[in-house]
């Protein structure tokens, strides 16, 4: 009796065994059994093996001839192949199968451009990713041009793995992309931006953007719940700061708006179990804040220059140094390079947002000391609207940073002294809504908080 669909799939989508239906069905078929497709998403039996982890049965059609190397790469309408499902999932196992069988397939492209090692990093399937990071990066040492390896980091639109392990604010992940591959610390996606940019417009992702920072008490609903996670926070031994605070009696009151809280959450069912969940996320997030702070380091310390982010015209620039800067740093571009693809990319970097305005912009102060502790020039540029970082700084009453900037920027006097596109200088700015403590009970403290940062800068403006 012939072997139906219905029971090829059934097989096909066991984790293990059918070995035999599955062989019967591909000898019925003969060579087409690979491309044929099964459902209106264009997939094949290989991929829902791929799907299901059914590493037997890919060995047994291998070993026995019904499956050739050159059958391994079927595309649904997506244009993935196995390997690719296969990745996205992380089933090492039938991974490590295929490309054995064929190193070729590490290189195939969906109609997305990306390819099984880009899946894999973006469904943060780490293991995999490593996996086949390493015969990306062996093909790379063999390779003199770099063309073939750095397109199976990359998809057609520029954008590469580093920039999908930001996105996700994966950024363990991240710092061991950069790690092995540092040239793509340089890469920009269609719209300009390296993974620099990207990361500076994460302000959650490091501390002082987050609600465990003392600046943004309020964010919470329950300001006594934020107060109390921010001290877990900072202590090396969450766990056992809190059991102290619920075993004294003076700790009663909050103890039952712990307990309150978290009922709020829907954490009731199983109290003990809540309580610790949430101090793990706590502590999740402070990972979090430590490993994006790591990785911010890393980008800055990738970078050869800053003039790549200044925001002069590139049209007038001639011979356009950042052009040519680019072309040695990723070797990707040939010294016949048309004068449409020149013009391309001058539209492309005449574009691109200066990380050190946008982390000036969200508070992220980890990121701005560390690109002005290496670029200390770096201070003088301005945003699309001619302000500088210090008008930044006064318009989002970000004292902090106001004085790190008065503090370390040599040229000050200057700065103070500028005045943007619309005519504000820092007073100006300083008299705008901004950013104000979200604590603010009523119009009058409202008005006190804006005369204090008012009467702050005012001693710094009479130069």
């Amino acid at each position: 009796m012939q072997v139906s669909l219905s029971e090829a799939y059934e097989a096909a989508s066991k984790e293990g065994g059918g070995e035999e239906v599955l062989c019967k069905f591909w000898r019925e078929l003969g060579g087409g059994a690979s491309e044929k497709t099964i459902d209106d998403r264009g997939n094949t039996m290989l991929h829902f093996m791929a799907m299901s982890n059914n590493t037997s049965a890919l060995k047994k059609l291998v070993d026995v001839g019904l499956l050739t190397a050159n059958e391994l790469n079927p595309r649904n309408e997506k244009g993935d192949t196995p390997l690719h499902e296969a990745a996205k999932l992380g089933h090492m196992n039938f991974v490590e199968m295929l490309v054995e069988k064929n190193p070729g397939s590490v290189f195939e492209r969906n109609k997305f451009g990306e390819t099984p090692l880009y899946s894999a990093a973006a469904y943060e399937k780490v293991e995999v990713f490593d996996f086949l990071k390493w015969k990306v990066y062996n093909d790379r040492n063999r390779s003199s041009t770099n063309t073939t390896a750095m397109a199976a980091l990359t998809k057609k639109d520029g954008s590469t793995v580093l920039h999908t392990a930001v996105k996700l604010e994966s950024y363990d992940l991240a710092i061991g992309i950069l790690d092995s591959f540092p040239d793509l610390a340089w890469k920009r996606d269609e719209n300009g931006k390296t993974a620099l940019n990207l990361l500076a417009t994460k302000p959650s992702s490091f501390k002082r953007g987050s609600s465990f920072a003392p600046r943004n008490i309020g964010r919470w609903s329950f300001i006594p719940l934020q107060m109390l996670a921010i001290l877990i926070y900072t202590c090396n031994n969450p766990s056992l700061i809190l059991l102290n605070l619920i075993s004294t009696s003076l700790s009663l009151s909050l103890s039952l708006s712990l307990s309150l809280s978290l009922y709020m959450f829907g954490a009731q069912k199983d109290e003990s179990a809540s309580v610790y969940a949430w101090l793990g996320g706590i502590q999740n997030a402070k990972q979090k804040h430590h490993s994006a702070s790591n990785l911010a380091k890393k980008l800055v310390n990738n970078e050869r220059d800053w003039i790549g982010y200044t925001n002069f015209k590139l049209k007038d620039c001639a011979p356009c140094y950042w052009l040519s800067l680019t072309k040695t740093q990723t070797q990707t571009q040939t010294e016949t390079e048309t004068e449409a693809q020149t013009q391309a990319q001058r539209k492309i970097l005449n574009g691109t947002k200066n990380p050190l305005i946008e982390a000036t912009k969200d508070g992220i102060d980890e990121l701005v000391i560390g690109i002005l502790e290496k670029f200390p020039y770096a201070a003088y540029g301005y945003d699309e609207n001619g302000k500088n970082i210090l008008h930044i700084a006064v318009e989002q009453k970000d004292r902090f940073l106001y004085n790190y900037f008065m503090k370390k920027i040599i040229s000050k006097k200057d700065m103070v002294a500028d005045v943007d596109d619309e005519g504000n200088t820092i007073l100006h700015l300083a008299a705008s809504l901004g950013t104000t403590p979200r604590v603010l009970l009523g119009r009058l403290n409202q008005m006190t908080w804006d005369i204090c940062w008012f009467t702050v800068l005012t001693p710094h403006f009479s130069y």
